[in-house]
């Protein structure tokens, strides 16, 4: 498992597998073929690295292989997760020996973390046989320096072929020098039974989540096989710590067997060496802040390990939205007008047990997109493990520290229930008020009313309810809009007259106040969209026509009126009005339209129309 936060620095695949049996079996023609490797970011095939390849005769007729590749680009693009290797080459029959058998592979993987210490790390690939008819293998390592005093870490770990838990006798000795190395053990590595067909995690203990992760050998001095077990393939990890001395700069490690043979085709050693151990905390004088504020920040830097740091610079990149206030950089007290955090500020030497401050300023000069400003200082440096060595470099975060920067984001958008209005009508407006900020505002809401309508009394609703007294003109208040939340206001007006020019042009505004934790009280303002209302008057035309041109007295005649809506808005309460000349007695009875009659006034001819639509044609006709 990588962890969170690791750059992958170098991992080489290791794979292996028995592929000859002497007199029944032979893939040779196979060994040399690409295998795959599965990573979380695709399928990939791999071809062997023939400076790493060897050929391993075990006897008894048993011969295997060992192939490597450096995947190091395809581990660092993968990330964490499942890797997944097929195709390798593998013998599943041998007579007489069954646990002969054996193929797996190993992916090692070096990779850097700023949790964890400072290490010489190694990692090696290839094929050392060890026998019992031959004599132990020896490796001194070198290039590394444990700790002049203080406590000491280490682990080795080994990747090996064909070591079997119903065998005892395999060892692996590591020590200052051959001669006082002694046994390694583990959790599951028995120090006389250390190669035993185990495939253990980073803790030394059985990994149960590969493939067959349940079938393991029994591990003992000696264990016992399983049917169907996981067979002649071993990875391990193992604490080296109680066999390093302060101050050791080489250390030897032997591989031996009494009673089996095996192969180890790789092995890694990890030393924690003599080395500063920074630490960096940044703290700031505000828990929250708005846009405006300045915020100091402090940085402490400590180096608490057992060598001194050198050339060490802290820069702070600073989340966008902030910027520095220039000249406001101190080091331990002192002011550094010239310094930049962003560029970094160099801050020399850091002996053991000794700790610098550094503060600086920084302004919030817009609302971060997240709500908050989120960032990390670091603190880059060097250092020589051992005099005259090789010179190191390292870079610690900090904490990330968060501070939230309050505010409400209000929008407004305004609609209305039509697109055209006429003199008479009314409009019924639609406000929706939007909090898409982190903390809630309290809203008052005004709306200009434009001239030419005035408000309905009665008809302002906050969420659909009415608020009694209400009058856009002067103010509303609406109560608070929490953060991501929404207010639904709702009013109506009439229109009295044609607006010149001829059209209603209404845009809403609120004022608002919010507290942010440090009790403060912070105005705003927002305004909504503008809405433009054409307006027009009732367009209506009459035609009258008579059913005779010249007429005499008795005559009875049949008056038509066609009445047309030419406007664009329906026209609600019409009454059509005739006055009849002097001489003419209306015909009770006789007004009709669309074939209804209607008794109306002798003299004065008058009919309610109800709902006139726009180029709608109505004819009334009456007989006098």
């Amino acid at each position: 498992m990588l962890p969170s936060g690791s750059t992958v620095l170098y991992a080489e695949l290791i794979w292996g597998g028995s592929y000859i049996v002497a007199g029944s079996i032979d893939l040779s023609a196979f060994i040399n073929n690409p295998i795959t490797f599965v990573t979380p970011a695709g399928t990939n095939s791999i071809t062997p690295d023939s400076s790493t390849s060897n050929s391993i005769n075990f006897g008894n007729g048993i011969t295997a292989y060992v192939r490597s590749a450096n995947v190091t680009t395809l581990v660092q693009a993968g990330g964490a997760g499942s890797y997944v290797a097929g195709n390798i080459v593998g013998t599943i029959v041998i007579p007489g020996d069954s646990t002969g058998n054996h193929a797996g592979w190993t992916l090692g993987v070096i990779y850097q973390n700023p949790s964890l210490p400072f290490r010489n790390m190694s990692i090696r690939a290839g094929a050392i046989l060890v026998q019992a008819d031959s004599g132990p293998v020896s490796t001194t390592l070198t290039g590394f320096a444990t700790p002049i005093s203080g406590a000491l870490g280490g682990r080795a770990l080994f990747s090996a072929q064909e070591g079997d838990a119903n065998r005892n006798g395999d060892q692996a000795l590591f020590g200052a020098t051959a001669a006082t190395a002694t046994a390694l053990s583990g959790p599951n590595n028995f120090a006389t039974n250390f190669f035993a067909s185990q495939i253990n995690n980073d803790a030394g203990l059985v990994d149960t989540s590969g493939t067959f992760g349940s079938r393991n050998q029994t591990n003992g001095s000696p264990g016992v096989n399983i049917v169907g077990g996981r067979q002649g393939w071993d990875i391990t990890n193992v604490d080296i710590s109680s066999k390093l001395v302060n101050n050791q700069s080489s250390a030897v490690l032997t591989l031996t067997t009494s009673g089996d043979a095996y192969a180890v085709n790789a092995n890694a050693i990890q030393v924690d060496i003599n080395a500063p151990k920074i630490n960096v905390v940044k703290s700031a004088n505000v828990t929250g802040a708005i846009t405006g504020d300045t915020i100091t920040y402090t940085v402490t830097v400590t180096n608490t390990g057992t060598a001194n740091a050198a050339s060490v610079v802290l820069s702070d990149a600073l989340p966008s939205g902030s910027t520095l206030v220039s000249g406001s950089v101190t080091v331990a007290g002192t002011a550094k007008t010239t310094f930049d955090i962003v560029a970094g500020v160099p801050l020399g030497s850091l002996n053991i047990n000794s700790s610098i401050v550094v503060t600086y300023r920084v302004t919030i000069t817009t609302y971060p997109v997240s709500g908050q400003l989120a960032n990390t200082a670091k603190a880059a440096f060097t250092f020589q493990s051992v005099a005259g060595g090789s010179t190191i470099t390292g870079v610690i975060p900090s904490n990330t520290l968060t501070v939230p920067v309050y505010a409400p984001i209000l929008t407004i958008t305004k609609t209305a229930n039509r697109n055209n209005a006429t003199v008479g009508s009314s409009i019924l407006y639609t406000l929706l008020v939007t909090n898409t900020g982190n903390i809630g505002a309290t809203v008052t809401l005004t709306d200009n009313i434009p001239a030419g309508s005035s408000y309905l009394s009665g008809t302002f609703k906050v969420n659909g309810n009415v608020i009694s007294g209400a009058n856009p003109a002067n103010g509303v208040a609406i109560g608070i809009v929490a953060a991501g939340a929404t207010s639904t206001v709702t009013f109506q007006v009439q229109i009295n007259s044609l607006p010149t020019p001829p059209q209603l042009v209404d845009q809403a505004t609120t004022t608002y106040n919010f507290q942010p934790p440090d009790g403060r009280t912070i105005s705003g303002n927002a305004s909504s969209n503008s809405l433009t209302i054409p307006v027009t008057l009732p367009n209506i035309s009459i035609t009258k026509t008579s059913s005779a041109s010249v007429s005499a007295v008795g005559d009875t005649l049949t008056y038509t009126s066609n009445i047309s809506n030419n406007g664009a808005e329906l026209i609600s309460n019409a009454i059509l009005t005739d006055i009849l000349p002097t001489g003419i007695t209306f015909v009770a009875g006789s007004v009709a339209l669309v074939e209804c009659l209607f008794q109306l006034p002798i003299q004065q001819v008058e009919y309610p129309l109800e709902r006139l639509q726009q180029v709608e044609r109505l004819q009334l006709a009456f007989r006098d």
